[in-house]
């Protein structure tokens, strides 16, 4: 589907029929007080209890909490999916500009399908909620993306650092040259190699670059370094996704420092 859409073909996009969608749009609209809301579909992802967890963790929602009041303040309001969704007293605290479909009391499966397929941008954790934002089309950050050769792709990715088993810091351009396809390559060279999760800082610079993208005031030339090493097979070369600027820029200040 996302391949027919990027070839330029007449498909038509994946949407719910107008009536649900006008009633979630009604709900909406009562809850942040605005006719008509910027919105940002925000997917948390959780993973307990996998061999793999290192590689296909999460950040805990609280990790998204300083991006999520920058959103905010840019005029944003936020479609919340969250395999653990968080509590009333949360969302208040947002100040109603973070809903979820518990919040306005619409059906979980409609909401999951509403958000990415009427949010303007897209931001969450790697895994099957980047999924319907890809076919889209729609400007998206993907955090916490790991296995560059197979994992789920968006507009830009911030991947998660590695470090090796003394703790110490791996530069990414190993990597995705030694270790692309992480856990799916049974032969991998360097089990030892943890990736980390992001943390709020790292999320926080990461939403600041991409809303500058979205504006069009983020040069794309940051992360060409890297294209070379991106296997050629993967969805993140096939739909021309690419490194975070801030994360290549953090890159850099760690191997000069």
């Amino acid at each position: 589907w996302a391949s027919m859409l990027k070839s330029g073909r007449q498909v038509a996009k994946p949407a719910l029929p107008q009536q649900e969608r006008e009633a979630i749009y009604t709900r909406l609209k009562a809850a942040c007080g605005a006719p008509t809301p910027r919105l940002c579909m925000m997917y948390n992802r959780h993973v307990t209890g996998m061999k793999d967890k290192e590689d296909r963790s999460a950040s805990p929602l609280e990790n998204y909490f300083p991006a999520m009041r920058l959103l905010i303040k840019r005029g944003y309001v936020i479609l919340l999916i969250a395999d653990e969704p968080p509590g009333d007293d949360l969302l208040e605290s947002f100040g109603n500009r973070v809903v979820d479909a518990g919040w306005l009391g619409v059906d979980h499966d409609l909401f999951r399908f509403f958000a990415p397929t009427e949010a303007d941008i897209c931001i969450g954790d790697a895994g099957g909620g980047m999924t319907l934002p890809m076919i889209m089309g729609t400007p998206s950050l993907v955090l916490n993306f790991h296995s560059i050769g197979c994992a789920a792709t968006g507009t830009w990715v911030y991947p998660k650092r590695v470090v090796d088993g003394s703790g110490a810091p791996v530069p990414y351009q190993r990597v995705i040259t030694e270790d692309p396809y992480g856990y799916c390559d049974p032969e991998r060279k360097h089990a030892d190699w943890v990736p980390l999760t992001n943390g709020s800082d790292e999320i926080l610079e990461a939403v600041q670059c991409f809303l500058e993208d979205v504006s069009g005031n983020e040069a794309k030339a940051p992360g060409e370094d890297f294209n070379g090493s991106i296997p050629r097979l993967s969805m993140f070369y096939h739909y021309g996704s690419r490194i975070s600027p801030a994360f290549v820029r953090r890159d850099a200040l760690k191997d000069d420092g």
